[in-house]
């Protein structure tokens, strides 16, 4: 059974609606890039993985692969744990990360399947 949220509260005071479902949105970037490229990934991956929308009190994890390929292993087993995602990737006529895969979001999820998603990214170290 899926819990329903009767009122949340998030860090600018909104209120989520009475019945909507706490949800949780996951991000994956690249530790090997510096920050500033990190930060703006994560914009995009949380940009475009945001369906359905997060609502006011969404739990947002940052998540760091190692590297490029630790990343495309995590969206191989993503696709293998039927957990929709989506990559973004750099421009390929960017000079210095030309086509190379960036991060991962993962669409939001009800709070009720974290421990299905963590069966994937448990390992992941947390962005600091």
């Amino acid at each position: 059974m899926v819990g329903t949220c009767t009122s949340r509260i998030d860090l600018n005071g909104q209120t989520a609606p009475s019945g909507t479902q706490e949800l949780v949105h996951y991000i994956i970037v690249r530790a090997d890039l510096p920050i500033g490229s990190q930060v703006a990934q994560s914009v995009h991956a949380a940009g475009e993985s945001a369906n359905p929308r997060p609502v006011p009190g969404t739990i947002a994890v940052a998540l760091h692969a190692r590297d490029e390929k630790h990343l495309a292993d995590l969206s191989d087993r993503l696709t293998a744990a039927d957990l929709a995602h989506h990559c973004v990737y750099e421009a390929v006529d960017d000079a210095t990360y030309p086509g190379q895969l960036m991060a991962i979001g993962l669409n939001p999820v009800p709070l009720s399947r974290r421990d299905h998603i963590r069966k994937v990214l448990s390992a992941l170290p947390l962005v600091k």
